[in-house]
C-alpha cells in the first residue's frame, strides 16, 4: 500500500480503504497566521477564478443574445409574410364582396324580369281567351241567325209543298218532265 499525502489528509491507494479509515494527519501543531503575501495570493486566485466564471457567463449571455436576435429577425420575417398574406386576403375578400353584390343584383333583376315575363304571358293568354270568347259569341250569334234563316226557309218550303193537294193529273206533268 502506498500512502499519498495531500494537504492534511492522507489517502490510501488501496481501493477498499476509505477516508474514515485514514490515519490522523502527521502535523497537529498550532497554525501560523497567513502572511499578507499568502492572503493576497489567495485573494488573487479567487479573483482569477471569479473572472473566469464571469467571462464564461458573459460569453453565455452574448451567445444567448445572438440567438435571440436571430429569432427576432426570423419572427420579423414571419410577421411580414403574415401581413402580406393578410393584405392579399383582404384584397381577395374585397373582390369577393363585389362579386357577391353583382350576383345578388343580377339574381334580383332576373327574378323581377322573370315575374314580369310570366305576368305578360298570363295577361296575353287571358286577353286571347277573352277575345276568343268574344269571337265565339259573334260566331254563335251568326250560327243562330243562320239557323233561324234555315228554319224560316225550311218552313217556307214546307208551306209551299203542303198546300198543294196531290192530284194525279198534276203529278203526271211533273213526272213527264
Amino acid at each position: 500500500m502506498t500512502n499519498v499525502t495531500q494537504g492534511p489528509w492522507s489517502v490510501d491507494s488501496d481501493p477498499g480503504s476509505s477516508i474514515a479509515d485514514a490515519p490522523e494527519p502527521a502535523y497537529d501543531g498550532p497554525m501560523n497566521a497567513p502572511t499578507r503575501e499568502e492572503f493576497n495570493a489567495r485573494i488573487e486566485a479567487v479573483e482569477a477564478r471569479m473572472d473566469g466564471r464571469v467571462t464564461a457567463i458573459q460569453a453565455s449571455i452574448e451567445g444567448f443574445m445572438g440567438r435571440m436576435e436571430e429569432r427576432l429577425l426570423r419572427t420579423d420575417d414571419r410577421f411580414a409574410r403574415i401581413e402580406n398574406s393578410q393584405h392579399e386576403t383582404q384584397a381577395s375578400l374585397g373582390s369577393l364582396k363585389t362579386t357577391i353584390i353583382v350576383t345578388a343584383v343580377s339574381t334580383v333583376l332576373a327574378i323581377v324580369l322573370g315575374v314580369a315575363a310570366f305576368n305578360a304571358t298570363v295577361l296575353s293568354n287571358m286577353v286571347a281567351s277573352f277575345e276568343s270568347g268574344k269571337e265565339m259569341s259573334a260566331a254563335q250569334a251568326e250560327v243562330k241567325r243562320q239557323t233561324e234563316e234555315t228554319a224560316a226557309l225550311l218552313k217556307q218550303m214546307q208551306q209551299q209543298l203542303s198546300p198543294a193537294p196531290k192530284t194525279p193529273a198534276a203529278a203526271a206533268p211533273s213526272a213527264a218532265k
